[in-house]
């Protein structure tokens, strides 16, 4: 009988320890609610986690990536806001860029205008080149020169490198100042410079805000110039053209030295084929301006 009794009282009296650990486990979850999880919702027979929105913010490596853009021969129209005094003057910007220039200059894909003829002390050799379409400034053609200077590397690049004696190479040139400059010497020297031009068949002053860079290459010097963007603010009054490219290659040959060079420019206003002339003649005229100012040095 004993037996029977205890028996019952263990299958049918509810049990402390366990209402016990019901009411902790409760009291459990409301300090510590478990995690909440993703919400998934139903597409197309398949369910799928609900992504967050992206952020708007450029990530490092996207602004890395738009930068590397700037020191290419050929800039996105999208990317050339990003061609700014700060970008530009960055290091790794203006070593790429060199680099991609003295390539360019090196194309096969120049076409001689005339007949090409670099034995000749006297020759002006040109060629010129359409760019691809898409890019900025591509609907200008770009001009390339070689041609020998009895003078040199040094004193050709110091005169192009010197503001104050710009109208000296640049008949249209209405003066040049430098904004910002980076070194003393020619053989590594960045500025960031403001030239104001009145070109032919224009009746409004034009502004180029440029970078311009030399380094000595042991053989002779590199220059280097891309256009920056100008704030409307700096306009004053003026119209803004721009420098897309421009690359010289100054290097000792016999008792004078072999200039090679591109030069490719948007003008606005001017339409492409009149740009294209004004262009090849400018091309001209830059050497023979130099060689009136080195004659019998």
């Amino acid at each position: 009988m004993l037996l029977l009794l205890l028996l019952f009282l263990l299958l049918f009296l509810p049990s402390t320890t366990s209402s016990t650990l019901s009411l902790d486990s409760w009291s459990s979850s409301l300090t510590n609610p478990p995690a909440t999880t993703k919400k998934k919702q139903f597409f197309g027979g398949s369910f799928k986690t609900t992504a967050k929105p992206k952020s708007k913010t450029k990530s490092t490596d996207s602004v890395k990536t738009d930068l590397s853009k700037i020191s290419e021969i050929y800039v996105p129209t999208s990317s050339w806001d990003l061609c700014t005094p700060e970008n530009l003057l960055n290091p790794s910007t203006l070593t790429s860029l060199y680099s991609n220039s003295e390539l360019f200059l090196d194309s096969k894909d120049f076409k001689p205008l005339d007949k090409i003829d670099l034995t000749s002390p006297s020759a002006i050799n040109i060629w010129t080149l359409n760019p691809p379409p898409g890019y900025f400034g591509s609907e200008y053609t770009i001009i390339k020169t070689s041609s020998y200077i009895k003078a040199s590397p040094k004193k050709i690049t110091d005169l192009i490198m010197d503001s104050s004696r710009v109208k000296v190479y640049n008949s249209i040139s209405k003066g040049r100042i430098d904004k910002q400059v980076i070194g003393k010497d020619i053989d590594r020297i960045d500025k960031i410079v403001l030239n104001r031009t009145r070109p032919p068949m224009q009746k409004v002053d034009c502004l180029f805000k440029t970078l311009m860079s030399s380094r000595s290459n042991g053989e002779g010097y590199l220059i280097v110039s891309r256009g920056c963007v100008i704030p409307d603010s700096e306009l004053d009054g003026c119209k803004h053209s721009t420098i897309i490219l421009g690359f010289n290659r100054v290097s000792r040959e016999g008792g004078g030295t072999r200039l090679e060079g591109v030069t490719w420019v948007e003008a606005k206003g001017v339409p492409g084929v009149v740009a294209r002339k004004i262009g090849v003649k400018g091309g001209r005229d830059f050497v023979k301006c130099l060689r009136k100012v080195f004659e019998g040095e």
